[in-house]
């Protein structure tokens, strides 16, 4: 049994006792005082009488936070320690206050806009910590993954043991007992839901890291997203970087802090709630309670980044088209399968479907489909040519027909190319399949190169500053999708003015792109307004 003075929420010192069974802690007393502070732990139950909380990491963190006399919270308070050499690779003072961070803090969460040079900074403290390299995993993305290691050959940074999420969640239980002492979660929105097994993988391994190494270990957290879609997306990723450091002992314990939850009922008469809104003046002690743990750097507050210009061409239409664009319409039976038709038919192509509605499937496993003439083609024949003294260019597309398109575009027009969606990354050179990294292709081939990718296959790990255009030829549904890809070329090394370049055919795609621009969700448009504006 363990006695020991904890402080109540007033200030008030009382004795308390505790004793171990098996993997909870037991209150055998528990002043009414402590009762919210209790129930905010992790696995609380009033159990026979007595309180008892899960024997975790983050519940010894928030006792020592109520103990008299002691403040865990001050390992986050210190200065920042003076970095021992000077810097030599080309840091930004944002990316050295950085690493100043991870080497006095050691576990840290790094959320900064996309093109402020995680990567780099990673690099450094890697190299910093002065430990072997079998020491210091990175995990992350595939594509992240393909940036680092260029970015390591490039800096001639330390080796690190490079690991995909999936890869990283199979390979880490054989670990748990001899972990290494430092870790970096890079894109780590991915690992928001505690629920999920990464998020489930990466808490017991930063935990078995903090039981070997304590202060000594280091685990970073870095995002390319500063502003989370749900305020709550915070409370996993700060538990990975040290449990206890917020005081709610589980996402929903959060989430009731924060959110506006309401009641709702099905026409069953089953009840369930639903968050609708954020209390902002309590999201907005967020940054101050998650200080020391979190810092946030956004780009428009520390890069003189040149003017990027949006610019949407119109592509108008034939009679033609636009008859079977109300057709579809017509015969969608709901918003996303009529845009997902209207998408296709605007780049020039509907897919090809049995009887059944199936797809068909041709020989080499493609999916068969039907192309006509696009207007979209010319436009990007132009652009191409405008590019061509600059010999760099990036174009984006949503579909495996329209990426074949842009595609065989850009070759007939004397162009090499680069290919990255969910078949693989692959360079092309005189139309041939050219074995080559695709960053060393990028930089080194001697030939014009456009880079054409799927948006959302390559949000993450690529700079691709050469390109000061970038041409999208049909949009997806993810607006998030499209702003991290639109940053590819909009990031630390660009010196020129970036346009981008939204090609417009059919009508509902100014609807479309209008809606991701405002950040909305296609999926509350109706079939009454996509019709209203193909007429």
């Amino acid at each position: 049994m363990t006695a020991m003075q904890l402080r109540d929420r007033f200030g008030t010192i009382h004795n308390v006792e505790l004793e171990e069974d098996k993997s909870r802690l037991v209150f055998t007393n528990s002043p009414y005082a402590f009762k919210d502070e209790i129930k905010a732990m992790a696995g609380a139950r009033w159990t026979g009488g007595r309180w008892t909380i899960a024997d975790s990491p983050r519940n010894h963190f928030q006792l020592r936070a109520m103990m008299d006399g002691q403040n865990p919270y001050e390992w986050f308070d210190r200065p920042l320690a003076e970095l021992e050499a000077p810097v030599e690779r080309p840091l930004k003072d944002h990316q050295i206050e950085m690493v100043r961070k991870a080497l006095t803090y050691r576990y840290q969460i790094f959320a900064a806009d996309m093109g402020l040079g995680k990567t780099l900074t990673a690099i450094e403290v890697a190299e910093r910590l002065n430990i072997p390299e079998s020491q210091i995993w990175f995990v992350g993305p595939k594509s992240a993954l393909e940036s680092v290691q260029a970015d390591t050959v490039k800096w001639q940074g330390p080796g690190m043991i490079l690991k995909t999420y999936e890869r990283f969640v199979i390979d880490h239980e054989q670990h748990l007992d001899n972990p290494p002492s430092c870790i970096f979660f890079d894109e780590c929105s991915g690992l928001k839901n505690p629920n999920t097994r990464r998020s489930k993988a990466a808490q017991k391994f930063t935990d078995a890291i903090r039981a070997k190494h304590g202060t000594d270990g280091c685990v970073v957290l870095l995002s390319g997203t500063p502003t989370a879609k749900r305020p709550s997306d915070i409370w996993a990723q700060a538990e990975i970087a040290w449990p206890g450091f917020l005081r709610e002992g589980s996402l929903k314990a959060f989430e009731q802090r924060y959110a506006i939850v309401v009641e709702n009922e099905d026409a069953d008469g089953n009840k369930f709630k639903t968050i609708v809104g954020w209390k902002e003046a309590e999201v907005d002690k967020i940054a101050a309670r998650t200080s020391g743990l979190m810092s946030v750097y956004r780009k428009d507050e520390l890069l003189n980044l040149p003017k990027r210009t949006f610019i949407r061409t119109e592509c108008p239409p034939n009679p033609r088209t636009l008859r079977v664009a109300k057709a579809l319409v017509d015969s969608a039976p709901n918003v996303i399968t009529g845009l997902t038709w209207l998408r296709a038919l605007s780049s020039g192509f509907q897919y090809k479907t049995d009887d059944d509605g199936k797809p068909v499937i041709e020989e080499g496993g493609e999916r068969g489909m039907v192309e006509t003439l696009c207007p979209k083609d010319d436009a990007l024949r132009s652009i191409l040519d405008e590019e061509e003294p600059r010999g760099r260019m990036i174009a984006f597309a949503s579909f495996q027909g329209s990426l074949d398109r842009v595609k065989r575009i850009c070759e007939s027009k004397g162009w090499d190319t680069i290919m990255v969606d969910g078949r693989g990354w692959n360079c092309y050179s005189d139309g041939q399949l050219f074995k080559q990294h695709i960053l060393e292709f990028w930089a080194n081939n001697p030939k014009k190169t456009v880079f054409i990718g799927n948006p959302a296959s390559c949000r993450f790990g690529l700079t691709l500053v050469e390109a000061k255009t970038a041409v999208v030829f049909d949009q997806n549904f993810s607006a998030e999708n499209r702003l991290q890809s639109l940053d590819r070329n909009y990031r630390i090394g660009q010196d020129h003015p970036v346009r981008v370049i939204d090609l417009i055919h059919l009508p509902v795609d100014r609807l479309i792109l209008d809606t991701l621009t405002d950040n909305k969700r296609l999926e509350e448009l109706s079939l009454g307004l996509i019709r209203d504006y193909l007429n």
